[in-house]
């Protein structure tokens, strides 16, 4: 009887595990946006945002008013039941009420791709990786927590996977809570990742602890990271450790990449950052355009002479502009290697008439004469002393606090949940 049940079951499950992964397959294979993987000192153009005609671009709200199917009730446990309906609603909505597509039309956005690589900004649809197919993605403490506070979402699975796994971890050392914890979470973040990596097409950028303050501790926890990303068979190029551009965080990001890790620095504000930053061969070097003019500086620029070091010294060093509110922060930003977006900006971009866009960074880069030796001139005193006089120090201080605020609030649900469920 029970082997009766279990091919019954299987059978009226056939169907939907067939669409889910020729689903899934599809996502890999219409993915379009990524950050550009090239050999260190090879330099690459722009890479376009290829077939997006086949991506559909839909709204949130949009979403909200998909009608959905009904869910078949599962014989199985409590937690499979809400994955499988999860999957059947999410199957059911794509299959039957998919969105037109988003279409590049001659149009500001067309223009913007000939000089840097558009990314779309995932933050907002983090789980809905069905209608967008992202490029690109990011896990931080605020995302993970996201994703396994929902529980009718396919990434939940990723702390329960990591409970397991500390589990048996246990079993072969003695632990304290702290450290228990701290493995639940980097394991979890892990698996989040993983997931991810499997759904983009592009590199996954893994934010690293800012508890951890020092070189050596940054490096050795971008370590542990990585040995188990190699347990789950994701590869280094799938992968960006996003690293804060303090002075351990370069020195740490120097050896990383020395050892073959990718690095994103990240929280860059001023020149003596994202100078030292492409020294040490960071993969990716992030530049906040509305931010860092709101603090009174000059974002532009700062990426003009990122560029121009970048150029003299010969770094691999790729820059993106985050904090895009407009098309005209967009059009400012032209140049490059990568830009981010929200939905909003890329449908006003599309919206604008051919023809306002011009290659701002690199066209620049040239006549900016940044000094190569600029890096190599600094010490800890007069780096720290150089983000004091700009908007960096409190800006890098306010998203520490940040940071350091979501990853508590991560603690304490895997310590209750841990509590509860263990």
């Amino acid at each position: 009887r029970g082997l009766h049940q279990q091919q019954t079951t299987l059978t009226t499950r056939t169907p939907l595990i067939k669409m889910f992964i020729a689903h899934q397959q599809k996502l890999i294979t219409t993915s379009s946006f990524s950050f550009a993987t090239t050999p260190k000192g090879a330099r690459s153009p722009p890479r376009p945002l290829g077939n997006v005609t086949t991506t559909p671009f839909t709204t949130n709200a949009q979403r909200r008013l998909i009608p959905r199917k009904k869910s078949i009730p599962s014989q199985h446990s409590s937690s499979h039941h809400l994955s499988t309906m999860s999957t059947r609603r999410r199957l059911s909505a794509v299959a039957e009420n998919e969105s037109p597509p988003f279409t590049v039309l001659q149009s500001e956005l067309s223009d913007l791709q000939k000089v840097s690589s558009v990314l779309y900004d995932t933050k907002s649809a983090l789980n809905e990786f069905g209608m967008l197919g992202p490029q690109a993605a990011t896990v931080s403490p605020s995302i993970l927590l996201h994703a396994i506070q929902k529980a009718e979402n396919f990434d939940k699975g990723a702390l329960e996977g990591a409970l397991v796994y500390a589990k048996e971890k246990e079993e072969g050392e003695t632990m304290s809570k702290e450290e228990k914890l701290e493995l639940i979470i980097d394991k979890a973040t892990v698996n989040l990742a993983a997931k991810f990596a499997a759904r983009v097409d592009g590199r996954v950028s893994v934010e690293v602890d800012a508890k951890k303050s020092s070189a050596e501790a940054i490096v050795s926890k971008t370590e542990r990271l990585m040995k188990m990303f190699r347990e789950v068979n994701v590869e280094t190029n799938k992968l960006l450790f996003k690293i804060p551009a303090t002075w351990e965080g370069v020195q740490a990001m120097r050896q990383l990449e020395n050892k073959g890790v990718p690095c994103h620095a990240t929280l860059c504000y001023c020149l003596e950052q994202t100078a030292s930053a492409a020294k040490a061969n960071a993969s990716l070097i992030q530049i906040y355009y509305a931010r860092i003019n709101s603090y009174g500086g000059n974002a532009l620029a700062l990426a003009q002479d990122t560029k121009s070091f970048i150029q003299s010294v010969a770094s691999p060093s790729k820059i993106l502009a985050a904090s895009i509110r407009s098309a005209a922060d967009a059009r400012a930003m032209a140049g490059c290697d990568y830009i981010l977006c929200n939905e909003r900006v890329l449908k006003e971009l599309n919206a604008n008439a051919a023809g306002g866009v011009t290659d701002n960074v690199r066209n620049a880069a040239g006549s900016r004469n940044v000094d190569k030796s600029l890096a190599d001139s600094f010490t800890k005193a007069t780096f720290e002393a150089a983000l004091k006089s700009s908007p960096a120090n409190e800006a890098i201080q306010l998203q520490l606090q940040s940071y350091l605020a979501a990853q508590k609030q991560l603690e304490t649900y895997v310590e209750e949940f841990v509590g509860l469920n263990c």
